[in-house]
């Protein structure tokens, strides 16, 4: 007890040389770019008792803005977009396809410190847009948009960081504005900053999959390991993440996914405007 005191007391002690004066207000815009592919597996008609998959690309894109000092200490709005491609590919004279689908996801929350706890609370929502195909009496098929019941729900978000104002801080944040839609709602992960740099390594798991009828499946869940990395410049920062997906969609089903579908890469721009009263 009295080790991990120290241990408090050491990083509490580097707070303010991050801290934001109570007169300061705080805006940074952020925009983002990631890439990854989308894996549906199914049973292999080559072998008996293995797993297939086919896989399209999957794209998402992000607008956030992160404020502190305006009107509650610390506010979130963030606007992803993900798109999965619809694809399909002929094995052993069966067709096997992924029906492509937007999702539009909407975060709202708030923060503010306690301590050297950093708590944060709000919401998300997803809605989901998809393909759906039709026939008619004569046979003729049409196409048209609906909504995706199964992909499209709101849910509750939150956590907290520790030594949110120290160079060395650690969150665990579930479905925060930046979150990895198809492959990790929940991120666990650490931050090291220095001057120009921020360097983030992090666990992610859980997706939509993940929750049957509400209650969260951590059978085999999906997950990732990613590595953060910022480059500060001014008012300006440049940052990326490269990942790597361990389950995808409940455990890939024993399907035999290669390194190249399984990778995740982001790319981000910020610029932070400092606001003196």
């Amino acid at each position: 007890m009295r080790k991990a005191s120290v241990y408090i007391l050491f990083f509490a002690a580097l707070l303010p040389a991050h801290s934001i004066s109570a007169q300061d207000k705080i805006a940074e815009i952020s925009a983002a770019y990631g890439a990854t592919r989308f894996v549906q597996s199914f049973a292999d008609p080559g072998y008996v008792g293995e797993t297939d998959y086919v896989d399209s690309s999957g794209e998402q894109v992000r607008a956030m803005a992160r404020l502190t000092g305006f009107y509650v200490p610390g506010l979130v709005v963030a606007y992803q977009g993900l798109s999965v491609a619809s694809h399909s590919e002929n094995r052993f004279g069966n067709t096997y396809k992924i029906n492509g689908y937007y999702s539009s996801f909407l975060h709202l929350s708030a923060f503010t410190d306690s301590g050297f706890v950093r708590w944060h609370v709000g919401f998300s929502a997803l809605a989901t847009f998809a393909r759906r195909t039709s026939a008619d009496e004569a046979g003729a098929t049409s196409t048209s948009t609906a909504v995706d019941t199964r992909l499209s729900q709101a849910y509750p978000s939150g956590g907290v960081t520790l030594f949110a104002g120290a160079p060395i801080r650690f969150s665990m944040i579930f479905l925060n504005g930046d979150a990895n839609l198809l492959y990790g709602w929940l991120r666990l992960q650490a931050e090291f900053e220095t001057d120009s740099h921020i360097f983030a390594p992090a666990f992610e798991m859980l997706n939509h999959a993940s929750f049957g009828k509400g209650l969260p499946n951590f059978v085999q869940p999906p997950g990732a390991f990613a590595f953060g990395y910022t480059y500060k410049v001014e008012d300006l920062r440049f940052g990326g993440r490269l990942g790597f997906v361990l389950n995808s969609t409940q455990g890939f089903d024993n399907a035999r996914v290669t390194f190249a579908d399984r990778l995740l890469f982001e790319f981000s721009v910020a610029w932070r405007l400092k606001i003196n009263e």
